[in-house]
């Protein structure tokens, strides 16, 4: 009986217990401390939702061709990264390891303190969309993004502690904020205002580009010289030197050359569809890719 009765006070205890922490944070707002959740336990749906709204903001951002959209996508992705990392179970940050992105760069989460990781990511994301396209972005889409932040964040809270949400907000933006300083030294910081980098004078070597259409300038010819995120692999897997260029009709080059173009006059409507689908221009690339 002794046993028992220990038993039931034990039991009467933890009820008590539990009871005593539901009201805390019912009625004081107080964090009751719980294993948090692992970033990938939240869907990735948001995300995908994020990177379909910036397909159609990218085709319609006055600039924005394919060497400004692949490094607005490049940040945003980072950004995203860094806003969850904690939360991946053996991650490890960037900073240190990009090029030039240094230890110190980005903020800390608080020690023993609730983050959810949806939330976080949500506000990152939206915040580092609109650095990215800033000035040029029409007041439409940038209605958009606001909608899906506001959208999303409705739906992630559900649940979840007041300070939880104020916490993971804040620190998603102040992750945005420290990425977007970072890019902007990377010399293509607001590449889309001047695109074609004017005045350039065209090379007049026989294998350099040469119009053949309404466009009368490269697209950004000085993109080179803007800073990789990964200088390493950069120097270490450079491609092997092209076949040199000849318009000899036995030539190599001649021969490659002459594949394409008659690869280009008999292609099938699966071949045609494909090179729609892989097309280098964000305002072609994303139309045809809806409809496969």
């Amino acid at each position: 009986m002794k046993l028992i009765f220990r038993y039931q006070r034990i039991w009467l205890f933890l009820v008590i217990l539990v009871f005593v922490l539901a009201a805390c944070r019912k009625d004081d707002n107080l964090e009751v401390p719980a294993i948090a959740k692992s970033a990938n336990k939240y869907s990735g749906d948001n995300i995908q939702k994020y990177f379909s709204l910036l397909c159609d903001i990218s085709q319609t951002t006055p600039g924005f061709f394919p060497p400004q959209v692949a490094r607005a996508y490049g940040y945003i992705g980072v950004t995203n990264y860094e806003a969850v990392v904690n939360g991946i179970d053996g991650a490890q940050s960037l900073k240190g390891q990009l090029n030039e992105l240094s230890a110190s760069a980005l903020p800390n989460i608080e020690k023993g303190k609730g983050y959810n990781w949806g939330i976080t990511s949500n506000a990152a994301t939206a915040d580092m969309m609109r650095k990215m396209f800033e000035t040029k972005i029409t007041a439409y889409n940038s209605s958009r993004i606001d909608s899906m932040e506001n959208a999303n964040l409705l739906q992630l809270s559900t649940n979840e502690i007041p300070d939880v949400i104020t916490r993971s907000v804040q620190y998603g933006k102040a992750i945005s904020s420290a990425i977007y300083q970072y890019s902007t030294t990377d010399g293509g910081d607001k590449s889309y205002i001047d695109p074609f980098q004017l005045p350039y004078n065209l090379p007049t070597d026989p294998f350099c580009w040469v119009p053949t259409g309404a466009a009368l300038h490269p697209i950004s010819p000085r993109w080179g010289d803007n800073r990789p995120f990964l200088q390493v692999d950069i120097t270490n897997t450079q491609p092997a030197a092209p076949i040199e260029f000849s318009t000899s009709a036995s030539s190599p080059f001649y021969k490659e050359a002459m594949d394409v173009y008659n690869q280009s006059k008999n292609n099938t409507m699966d071949q045609k569809e494909i090179t729609e689908y892989w097309a280098d221009d964000p305002f072609n690339t994303y139309p045809y890719r809806t409809h496969i």
